[in-house]
C-alpha cells in the first residue's frame, strides 16, 4: 500500500494536512521530499520506484488501448483530421 500526503514541518515534527487512513500503530516507511523541490535536479527515477507511483498502470484495464501504438496513431490521425477542418 502506497499513501502520498503533504505535510508541514513544525519543530522535529510533521503535521499532515490530513489524517492517513492508516490502523492505529502500523508500522511505516517515510520517504521526505521538498514540496517545492526543483523536479529536473533530481536523478532519474529506478524502474521499481517508478512502478511504485501512483500512475503506474492507469490504463492497463482499457481494451482500446492493448496496442498503444495503434492506439496513438489513430489519436493523431484525429488530431490531424480537426486542425485541417478548422481552415
Amino acid at each position: 500500500m502506497v499513501e502520498v500526503a503533504r505535510g508541514v514541518i513544525h519543530g522535529s515534527n510533521i503535521v499532515l494536512s490530513e489524517p492517513l487512513p492508516l490502523p492505529e500503530g502500523a508500522e511505516v516507511i517515510l520517504r521526505i521530499e521538498l514540496a517545492n523541490a526543483n523536479r529536473l535536479d533530481e536523478q532519474t527515477l529506478s524502474l521499481e520506484e517508478f512502478k511504485q507511483l501512483p500512475c503506474w498502470g492507469m490504463w492497463k484495464d482499457r481494451e482500446d488501448m492493448a496496442d498503444s501504438e495503434v492506439w496513438l496513431r489513430k489519436e493523431r490521425e484525429r488530431w490531424n483530421q480537426r486542425l485541417s477542418t478548422v481552415d
